[in-house]
């Protein structure tokens, strides 16, 4: 399995991938995740159940699954030379917004930056040997973007000025533990994914900081129609596209109004036009810089 291979490449033996947080058990026999203290969900995520593998790997697929490149080109302006180091410390921007949106993570908007911040389960080593083997094929991609997140955040703490805006001003570091955090052991922990090839990362992490297109909201994004898995059956998987309804169908871009939903190819140069909130949207960050 891939996710396996890049974990078994990125630590050498349990014993010497360092956690900052030791609230998740993982029991290879049961392949299963559990609480030290007894609790039925992942640390600091009360809707994620530890109860069910199928579930749990479901949460976390949606928190950090990023999209294909094809459907990121739409709303953002992705460079023909990939280079994932184009990424600049926490202490130079402006203005940091945090999401929760895993595509709008390092994503640029005026003088904004969007950033999703790292969660409690992520700091455990057991988390990440339940993430590798989990019995689910879709865990490969979840760990590959998963591990293309936590890469980025090796280029984003380079300073002890960073991990301070970071951990004290936008929480982006996880702060209630039982075991205080300080800038020496973040980038003890941290440092292990530096070395990750682009090879076991997401498509998308190959990528450093992307900007959003002109007159495209952030908003937008979170309007979008789920992406669709491809499959290996071309026939199947036209007839199924052509049977569902046209709301789910693959590389849409939502309108909300006063009527029905509408749909429209995101190819369609129609579009590309602005809409009177994107419009509004693109003159507050003209005059304003962004909502800091």
């Amino acid at each position: 399995m891939v996710a396996l291979k890049v974990v078994e490449r990125h630590r050498v033996g349990v014993d010497r991938f360092y956690g900052l947080d030791f609230s998740l058990v993982y029991d290879p026999t049961t392949g299963c995740l559990s609480r030290r203290d007894g609790l039925p969900m992942l640390p600091g995520q009360p809707w994620a159940s530890l109860s069910s593998n199928d579930e749990l790997l479901s949460n976390v697929e949606r928190d950090h699954k990023v999209s294909s490149l094809e459907r990121l080109k739409s709303s953002m302006y992705i460079p023909s030379t990939p280079n994932s180091k184009a990424v600049t410390p926490l202490h130079a921007y402006d203005c940091i917004i945090a999401t929760q949106h895993p595509d709008l993570h390092l994503t640029l908007t005026g003088n904004s930056v969007y950033l999703k911040p790292i969660p409690v389960y992520m700091l455990c080593v057991d988390f990440w040997h339940w993430l590798a083997v989990a019995p689910n094929d879709k865990n490969q991609a979840t760990y590959k973007a998963a591990m293309g997140f936590m890469r980025t955040y090796c280029l984003l703490i380079r300073y002890a000025s960073d991990f301070r805006k970071a951990a004290l001003i936008h929480e982006l570091i996880p702060r209630d533990l039982k075991v205080k955090i300080t800038y020496e052991s973040f980038v003890g922990f941290i440092s292990q994914f530096a070395n990750v090839p682009d090879s076991d990362v997401a498509p998308r992490y190959t990528h450093g900081e992307l900007a959003l297109r002109s007159f495209v909201s952030p908003h937008r994004l979170f309007l979008e129609a789920p992406e669709e898995d491809e499959t290996e059956d071309g026939d199947n998987e036209k007839e199924r596209t052509e049977n569902q309804p046209a709301s789910a169908s693959s590389y849409k871009s939502w309108s909300v109004s006063s009527g029905p939903v509408t749909t429209a190819k995101a190819d369609d140069p129609s579009t590309l036009a602005p809409s009177l909130f994107e419009l509004s949207s693109m003159l507050f960050l003209l005059f304003f810089g962004g909502p800091c």
